[in-house]
């Protein structure tokens, strides 16, 4: 969404603004600086309503919001042995995007540069599309397919990243609260299903896939592309399926 001029004028307040998080927003092919207003900008950031509505007022309808996540480079050990990307959604950067109505661009920054755009938005392919906390991860996948090849579009719902490993049930937890999903025993399973899964020895569920066909089986782990496997390789692996109604419009 951005061309090379605003990418650099984004890159520009991203370093300027360090170590503080960066705020702006891209209108036409233009990008505009906006004040961090919150008050621990280290940590986080927040664009304030009013300065928003002025922009708009000013320069026309806002395109995508974007701001930066900054850290120190010598503690960002922690991110290979977590693979972890800090240009993903914070829970709260979740919730916010998902009560806006534009695409958000995330970058992560030590001072010195920026990791490419993380784009949080909803038109994403499932075509080689690498690994994302929130964008492209098993539950992305299973809500992409569903767009796609269904029509049926899933709400989406905040997780931070590996609840699993404080035994938080957030997928089971996300799911419940899909009025138009049923449950059925894994032996029932059909085209379509969502088969919910523990693996890796967690006691909450941690993965997720959906049966494509008859014998393919669509999911999306860390470090890898979205893919396709057999689903007798899954079969034995899942507690149970999740079947959605035809609730096109479902939100």
């Amino acid at each position: 969404m951005l061309n090379d001029e605003a990418f650099q004028q984004f890159k520009e307040h991203v370093l300027a603004e360090y170590p503080r998080e960066s705020v702006g927003v891209l209108i036409g092919e233009q990008y505009y600086r906006c004040t961090n207003t919150h008050p621990e900008p280290e940590l986080h950031f927040r664009l304030d309503g009013k300065e928003r509505f002025k922009k708009e007022q000013e320069f026309g309808p806002i395109r995508a919001v974007l701001h930066s996540h900054p850290y120190k480079l010598s503690d960002s050990k922690h991110f290979y042995t977590e693979k972890y990307n800090p240009a993903w959604p914070s829970v709260s950067d979740q919730a916010s995007y998902l009560d806006d109505n534009v695409p958000w661009g995330i970058v992560a920054t030590d001072g010195e540069g920026i990791s490419e755009v993380n784009w949080l938005k909803e038109d994403l392919s499932l075509v080689k599309r690498p690994f994302a906390w929130f964008t492209a991860d098993c539950y992305a996948c299973v809500r992409d397919w569903h767009r796609d090849n269904t029509g049926i579009i899933l709400p989406n719902f905040t997780r931070e990243w590996q609840f699993w490993k404080q035994g938080i049930n957030t997928i089971e937890e996300g799911i419940a609260t899909i009025p138009f999903a049923t449950r059925h025993p894994t032996e029932e399973a059909q085209i379509g299903d969502v088969a919910v899964i523990e693996v890796g020895g967690s006691k909450v569920v941690n993965h997720l896939g959906v049966i494509t066909g008859g014998n393919d089986f669509l999911h999306q782990f860390v470090e890898q592309y979205a893919h396709t496997t057999g689903w007798n390789l899954w079969r034995h692996k899942t507690k149970y399926v999740v079947r959605f109604k035809d609730n096109k419009n479902a939100s």
